[in-house]
């Protein structure tokens, strides 16, 4: 993970979110007092929350458009943001369940909550922890990137104790298990301790690609490796090199609408992170770099984005959801990003 400071000029009091264009944007209407959101409908399959459980409520704090698309004629992405007052231990993950709207989230503590986001708001439900971290130590419960594989399990890997896990299907297959340790490459293993593989995307050919964060103000070049969805307890992946700007670390990724791989990139600066979404491209060496991006800088609350996902069942457009690590303070924000074709 990286740490986060604000960004000077674009963070004030609360959550208050400034475009860096020059244009004005338009003033936002700020949420008076926390509303709690209606309880979202009964999702089918097992990803369904407890009836049991209390929620957490996001309240909504902010919604702005983002500064103008590159593409001209090319409308504005509309951004919400929300923010958590409750300390989660970070939120590092973020994919799918089997409805619009309706999501699986993970924490840097190894927590499980499902996320419901409407135009009413956002509403955030514990579900307990990963299976088999009830006892783990903290290094151990590291959990960064979460994505669902399309049989229905879940794939999740963890840093400082550098692995990668295999679930099985539904909200019960995350808490329940038995969760399986999937052997990775020794260079895998051999990572930075508190920077290991933080993106885990399907592509379009339905292999997988993980990248590693790396270690602050490294060169372009990233350690990245392919490989198909675990069939049993080892993986065969290739190596590849991810390429990016100077001190740029990548957040996350996931496999689009359009059969592409996106990638959240958080960029170390003089007033602290900036985040951008970008689009990944494949060199015939098989090199991997980035193109189109969407740049967020001025557009988001200060966060350290680490977790990034999109709906699978949006037909036009992308709609992108981030999550942030608190950086080991209460504060983690998530965001709703819908985007025409025309931005990437």
């Amino acid at each position: 993970m990286i740490a986060s400071r604000a960004f000077a000029g674009c963070f004030a009091i609360g959550l208050v979110v400034c475009g860096c264009s020059s244009a004005s944007p338009p003033t936002p209407a700020m949420a008076s007092a926390p509303v709690t959101p209606a309880a979202p409908a009964a999702a089918p399959g097992p990803v369904s929350p407890p009836p049991s459980e209390s929620p957490v409520i996001v309240a909504s704090a902010l919604s702005q458009s983002a500064p103008a698309a590159a593409t001209a004629g090319c409308p504005a992405p509309e951004i919400r943001a929300y923010e958590i007052a409750e300390d989660l231990g970070g939120l590092s993950g973020v994919a799918p369940a089997d409805q619009p709207g309706e999501f699986i989230a993970i924490s840097d503590a190894g927590g499980v909550y499902t996320l419901s986001l409407g135009d009413d708001g956002a509403q955030l439900t514990p579900q307990g922890r990963l299976a088999g971290l009830e006892t783990a130590t903290n290094s151990d419960r590291d959990a960064e990137a979460l994505l669902r594989l399309p049989d229905g399990r879940w794939l999740v890997s963890f840093e400082r104790s550098h692995r990668l896990v295999v679930f099985p299907p539904g909200l019960s297959g995350l808490t329940g298990g038995p969760a399986t340790v999937i052997a990775v490459p020794d260079a895998w293993r051999a990572l930075d301790w508190n920077r290991g593989v933080e993106a885990l995307a399907l592509a379009g050919d339905g292999r997988i690609v993980a990248i590693e964060e790396g270690v602050p103000l490294q060169l372009a070049g990233r350690a990245a490796w392919r490989f198909d969805p675990p069939t049993g307890a080892s993986i065969a992946a290739t190596a590849l090199t991810y390429s990016t700007g100077f001190a740029v670390a990548p957040g996350d990724a996931v496999g689009g609408n359009d059969g592409r791989i996106y990638v959240l990139e958080r960029e170390i600066t003089g007033l602290g992170l900036s985040a951008r979404i970008a689009r990944i491209t494949e060199a015939a060496d098989g090199s991997l770099s980035v193109e189109t991006t969407l740049d967020l800088s001025g557009s988001l609350p200060a966060a350290n984005y680490e977790g990034m996902t999109i709906d699978p069942y949006r037909s036009e457009g992308q709609r992108f959801v981030l999550v942030s690590d608190g950086d080991g303070g209460a504060r983690s924000i998530i965001v709703d990003i819908l985007t025409a074709d025309c931005v990437f």
